[in-house]
């Protein structure tokens, strides 16, 4: 398996190595040579990207994989793919607990190392509330797919994500409330008090709550 070189930097990412991406082939990458982040799919995705996508089921072994990529790399954390997606927003998105969990402490660790050279403070929440092309946050995502558990991860690391809503104007709790999800409802009023509650249209999760009888909601009305 050959490296590409320095020059074919952001689309440079043949089916071999795609594979052994989406496999999770530990010693290939373990013996890479290259920078990672030269490995690119056309869309911009890169090898965390890939691995991420294609794991159906935690296990040690898909751990392992992202641990070794992010160790080798650390900058695919914060380089978003072609829709703006970070890996957190996509392991957001398929409820990947423990991924979610390892790329938040490895943004915070990243941060600290930052500081150490002298980078903003503030560094590490900006990374974690990176929007995509539609400006969702990682939090939209798992309130979207409802995966509860990458819910309560997200706003108890920075209960601001309740408070930001994307282009169509959804808050996580509208999205919460439109889908009925009395459990991710619930979750982001528990620990976030005052989150935002708009929707489109100059709709809320107030009215999403009335209209489906949702007393969770419903009786965080003021």
């Amino acid at each position: 398996m050959t490296s590409p070189n320095k020059k074919d930097i952001i689309t440079f990412m043949d089916a071999e190595w795609y594979n052994a991406a989406a496999e999770g082939q530990i010693d290939k990458f373990r013996d890479y040579t290259e920078s990672l982040d030269l490995l690119r799919t056309p869309n911009k995705n890169t090898v965390l990207d890939v691995c991420i996508v294609a794991v159906k089921k935690e296990t040690e072994e898909s751990i392992e994989f992202v641990k070794l990529v992010i160790s080798k790399c650390p900058s695919p954390l914060s380089e978003p793919n072609i829709k703006g997606e970070t890996p957190l927003h996509i392991a957001a998105r398929f409820g990947h607990k423990n991924i979610v969990e390892f790329l938040i402490h490895s943004i915070k660790k990243a941060q600290y190392e930052d500081l150490e050279r002298g980078a903003e403070a503030s560094t590490s929440a900006k990374m974690l509330k990176k929007t995509s092309t539609d400006e969702d946050t990682a939090l939209h995502e798992a309130v979207r797919n409802n995966h509860p558990q990458v819910v309560e991860i997200l706003i108890r690391e920075n209960p601001e994500f309740a408070n930001i809503a994307n282009a169509a104007r959804e808050s996580p709790l509208y999205l919460a409330a439109v889908r009925e999800n009395k459990i991710i409802a619930s979750k982001i009023l528990e620990i976030c008090p005052s989150p935002a509650y708009s929707g489109p249209n100059g709709k809320t999760a107030l009215h999403e709550a009335v209209r489906s009888k949702d007393e969770v909601i419903y009786n965080f009305i003021p």
